[in-house]
């Protein structure tokens, strides 16, 4: 697979790890946190600090290792799309009608998606490098596969 294929399946991918991530964070605030109760277990503060470091990273991280050709912008669209969709279904999940939206969601939501492009664009950027750098063994390579520039930079120098 080459080309807008690779790229559209690395968009899809990172989106679904996108949302899979958000709703087993949200499950798990659930869990800790029952309904009305204002008590959180120490556990859950930790967990939760990691938890989304990981949604600030890994779809980005995802998108770029499957992409491979591009890694920053892919990581990005993820990261804004990701990040409204966040947003919006933890606004649904916790009851609140989507007439009711003010504009302070859509306000989060802008924000959210724009720090989590951000973030996002980083993890593609490393995805993208370190495909490069693997070899099919799974271990890294100290040189990254030759470029078209130095391919035929190697072909005319002889």
């Amino acid at each position: 697979m080459r080309g807008r294929g690779r790229l559209l399946l690395s968009l899809g991918v990172g989106l679904g790890v996108y949302v899979g991530l958000a709703i087993v964070l949200y499950g798990v605030h659930r869990y800790a946190v029952p309904t009305g109760s204002g008590w959180v277990p120490a556990w859950y503060t930790a967990g939760e600090l990691l938890a989304k470091a990981i949604i600030a990273v890994v779809p980005g991280f995802v998108t770029g290792w499957i992409c491979k050709d591009r890694g920053a912008l892919p990581g990005a669209v993820v990261g804004a799309v990701g990040g409204f969709i966040d947003i919006v279904m933890v606004a649904a999940l916790t009851g609140i009608p989507f007439r009711a939206f003010g504009t302070r969601i859509i306000v989060t939501a802008v924000f959210t998606s724009i720090a989590n492009a951000l973030t996002n664009a980083a993890g593609g950027s490393a995805g993208k490098t370190l495909r490069a750098r693997a070899n099919p063994s799974g271990t890294a390579s100290a040189e990254p596969e030759p470029t078209r520039r130095r391919r035929r930079r190697r072909l005319y120098a002889n």
